[in-house]
């Protein structure tokens, strides 16, 4: 039966990753912004950034090796904003790319009067 439905609706969820209670105090104690929750909300926040990685592919830029922590601090900043709306915001994003330094995008840009202006 199960492997009918898969057929039907789609690969099964991958596993929810194990997040220890240190690890979690580490990396929500640098995100100050989830100070405001309440405990509830702080526990559907936890469990989202859960299912937002197993979900998601992830993967490192120019060499960067992803840590456990790395995923949870992007999950959980990423799950905050649609804590009300849930992941189907995010059902069109296949997986996360992180850089290891500032991602900088070079623009330029016309004015008025003719002149080209380029900057970061």
């Amino acid at each position: 039966m199960l492997n009918a439905l898969t057929k039907l609706f789609g690969k099964a969820a991958p596993a929810a990753p194990s997040i220890n209670g240190t690890q979690w105090a580490r990396v929500e104690a640098g995100l100050p912004f989830l100070d405001h929750l309440t405990l509830a909300d702080r526990a559907r926040l936890r469990e989202m950034a859960l299912e937002f990685i197993a979900q998601k592919e992830w993967h490192g830029a120019q060499g960067l090796e992803l840590t456990p922590g790395i995923q949870l601090s992007i999950a959980l900043q990423a799950c905050l904003p649609v804590l009300e709306l849930g992941l189907d915001s995010y059902r069109g994003w296949v997986g996360v790319v992180v850089y290891p330094g500032d991602f900088v995008v070079p623009r330029k840009l016309m004015s008025e009067d003719g002149v080209m202006h380029e900057f970061d």
